[in-house]
């Protein structure tokens, strides 16, 4: 069986197209159909990301004692067209995002772990799980509002053309797929 459709797949790729359609194989065409309705990650959580992959970069460079504050900053501040003055703003919020995250993960954590503390109570005098706690979804959407402002934080920080080529960077490094 894995024979057969291992031939079928090699036949596919290698049948040429039908007068009228594509000159690609049919195996790609497929591929690049499924790959273009693909759900995208909301903007601000790629900025989510991206802020977080700023402070690791500042770290690591502080760590192998990097003299120039801006060395960090070389994996996408050429690419995309970023003064130093606009890294620091990136720096800055990637901070700020940082510690907010930290409070409402430890809200987080404090609400999971009380919950949990409750289960296992119950489930030891033979009760059911009790039900998730309201506060675990307010807390997802708190998490969700604090990384939309973030964005725009930085959205509003950037003149209009550094935030669309930054945009550009991030489309084409792949960090929105």
């Amino acid at each position: 069986m894995k024979t057969i459709l291992l031939a079928a797949f090699l036949i596919a790729g290698t049948l040429t197209s039908l007068p009228g359609q594509s000159s690609e194989p049919a195996s790609s065409r497929i591929l690049t159909s499924q790959s273009s309705q693909a759900p995208r990650l909301p903007r601000y959580l790629v900025y989510r990301h991206f802020l977080a992959w700023i402070d690791l970069l500042e770290k690591q460079a502080s760590a192998a004692g990097a003299t120039d504050p801006y060395s960090f900053a070389e994996p996408f501040a050429r690419s995309a067209g970023l003064s130093h003055d606009e890294v620091d703003v990136l720096r800055g919020e990637a901070k700020a995002m940082l510690v907010d995250l930290h409070i409402e993960d430890r809200k987080a954590a404090t609400a999971i772990a009380a919950f949990r503390a409750q289960a296992k109570a119950g489930l030891e005098s033979g009760q059911s799980l009790p039900a998730v706690p309201s506060a675990v979804p307010d807390l997802q959407r708190e998490r969700s509002a604090l990384l939309v402002q973030h964005f725009v934080r930085v959205r509003t920080a950037l003149n209009p053309a550094t935030a669309a080529a930054l945009d550009s960077y991030l489309d084409r490094e792949s960090f929105l797929t």
